[in-house]
């Protein structure tokens, strides 16, 4: 039987970051409580029996997350699914909002890979980002992870941060490699539609480093991070070593299956891909009425299938095999990618055996490759 992930949206926060476009709501118990009743319900509906080897707790603030609604969705799973013994077990986690009671139990219930959203090492950058922890908070929530065992933890770390100097930025990625995480992920910040940053940004509140400064800081980053050992696997995503790559993140750029549960979450099965509803309460009401809460669908064909392959491997720096491209479409890559020679000859996509990747050059270049493709 082919194994599969399970991703989870817990969609609830103290407090909603100014930059964040993710589907989030404030914290409250009772809400948290019937959520996780609605969740349970959704798992009975779509859930096969199929094996589990990645489960993802994503928000929102999934370590706001009570014990007894933790231990509810896990019975669900347990129940409705297979878990695999050597399954991966993520859960994101917010600096402050840990104790050693809420450790102990995702201990014992089996979480094994933690994701700190630290987001910067420079107080005065997460005070503009809107985050509600400090340095010092982080550190502590670290130190409490590896107390307890989890010996498997990544960094979320923001750059191109609004008045950011890139030293800060060099300064923080520093310091995360001081504290030898197994995990570093790094992400340009991008002003999304609809949040607070984007009604700032276009009233001239504030400026971000220009594309120069932005590529210098990311081309930093991945120069140091290969010169310490680790893994630079996808464009965003560097592991110490190649069994800490992130299990079930490598589904979503592999397009392997995937069931995601909970208020806007996705899934991937049988080359189709839907997203659920981002309206809490439509999302209850759909599944009252027995149904998957379904908002969105994308069926891929003979035409799209080809395109969305290319766009989720290419972000791997593994790139995509030739042979085995033509062997599952029948078609050559170029076809997709009208200026593949181009790309070539300018140094931006490079050829290994019979793979296609992005140089260096290319991933600080990726959108542009990217939209060739689509």
């Amino acid at each position: 039987m082919k194994t599969i992930g399970v991703y989870i949206h817990y969609p609830f926060c103290v407090k909603k970051c100014p930059y964040c476009d993710f589907t989030s709501f404030v914290y409250s118990i009772e809400e948290e409580e019937r959520y996780m009743e609605y969740i349970t319900k959704e798992i009975q509906l779509k859930a096969k029996g199929e094996i589990v080897d990645t489960i993802y707790f994503g928000g929102g603030t999934p370590s706001l997350m009570s014990l007894k609604v933790l231990n509810s969705i896990f019975e669900s799973i347990d129940k409705n699914y297979k878990i695999g013994k050597d399954a991966e077990i993520t859960i994101e986690v917010n600096p402050g909002t840990i104790d050693k009671e809420k450790l102990s139990f995702w201990k014992n219930i089996g979480i094994n890979r933690i994701s700190i959203g630290a987001q910067s090492f420079i107080d005065e950058e997460l005070f503009i980002l809107g985050r509600i922890h400090t340095v010092s908070d982080t550190l502590k929530t670290f130190f409490l992870l590896r107390e307890y065992g989890f010996d498997n933890v990544n960094f979320d770390l923001i750059y191109s941060i609004p008045f950011q100097n890139s030293n800060n930025f060099y300064k923080s990625l520093d310091f995360t490699l001081s504290l030898s995480p197994e995990h570093i992920s790094i992400y340009n910040l991008t002003i999304e539609e609809g949040t607070l940053f984007y009604e700032r940004y276009i009233k001239g509140e504030f400026t971000l480093p220009d594309n120069d400064e932005e590529a210098n800081m990311y081309a930093y980053a991945m120069n140091l991070l290969e010169e310490v050992g680790f893994i630079h696997y996808e464009i965003s995503n560097f592991a110490r070593n190649i069994n800490l790559k992130c299990r079930h993140n490598l589904k979503y750029w592999n397009q392997e299956d995937y069931h995601g549960y909970g208020v806007s979450a996705y899934s991937f099965t049988n080359h189709i891909r839907y997203g659920n509803y981002k309206n809490l309460f439509v999302y209850y009401e759909k599944i009252n009425n027995g149904e998957l809460p379904i908002e969105n669908i994308e069926i891929l064909n003979d035409e799209t299938y080809p395109k969305d392959y290319l766009f989720v491997k290419l972000r791997l720096m593994e790139g995509v095999s030739e042979k085995e491209f033509f062997e599952r479409f029948e078609k050559k890559i170029s076809d997709y990618i009208p200026n593949l020679s181009l790309f070539l000859k300018e140094g931006l996509i490079k050829r290994k055996k019979d793979r296609i990747c992005l140089t260096k050059k290319g991933i600080l270049l990726a959108n542009e490759i990217f939209k060739d493709i689509l």
